[in-house]
């Protein structure tokens, strides 16, 4: 990863000469004030953007609408006419290179996203089902017909006969009396 590290270091002379030129010079005047502290605004701007390390914050940087190029270019071209030449000649110099290595940089990227992608499609897709919520409706369940066996004596397992009586149960005590017998075959005695 050569470019990031050459980046950095061309970031950090650029901030160097800024800040140096704002000093004084016997041979003209330093950068003024507002202008090294808008160039300085400009390096953390490219600076951050390549922190970034995405494709696009690197192209960013090299923009014409929103860049970076741009307004170091145009702070630069209106430095006063008393700064010193070689100190705008360096800072011009200095910035040219920084956005060659950032141009260098945005290919690496593109280069790495594009050999990413490549082992992406290679690679055979596994595909998990996704997990749908849908209405479980129960099955329609049919109690099974069984015979209800029930005794005599216990009321609650009496099978509901609407209201009748049934043979061989008379009244509340059912077994005696009330005419609830058996009805023998052949004899009517």
């Amino acid at each position: 990863m050569r470019p990031r590290k050459t980046t950095s270091l061309v970031l950090c002379l650029a901030a160097g000469l800024v800040g140096a030129a704002c000093g004084s010079d016997e041979e003209g005047k330093p950068i003024p004030s507002d202008s090294a502290t808008a160039l300085e605004s400009q390096l953390d701007n490219v600076d951050a953007r390549l922190a970034n390390g995405s494709v696009g914050a690197c192209n960013d940087v090299l923009r014409d609408d929103g860049g970076n190029v741009g307004p170091v270019e145009q702070l630069i071209s209106n430095m006063p006419d008393d700064v010193d030449g070689d100190v705008v000649s360096a800072l011009s110099d200095g910035f040219d290179r920084l956005f060659e290595l950032v141009q260098e940089r945005c290919e690496e990227l593109q280069r790495e996203r594009d050999e990413q992608q490549e082992q992406d499609e290679d690679e055979p897709e596994i595909t998990i089902p996704e997990k749908t919520e849908t209405e479980t409706v129960p099955p329609e369940t049919v109690p099974p017909e069984t015979e209800t066996q029930t005794e005599p004596d216990n009321p609650e397992t009496t099978p509901d006969t609407g209201g009748e009586t049934p043979p061989g149960q008379g009244g509340e005590n059912p077994g005696q009396g009330g005419g609830g017998g058996a009805i023998v075959p052949g004899g009517d005695e």
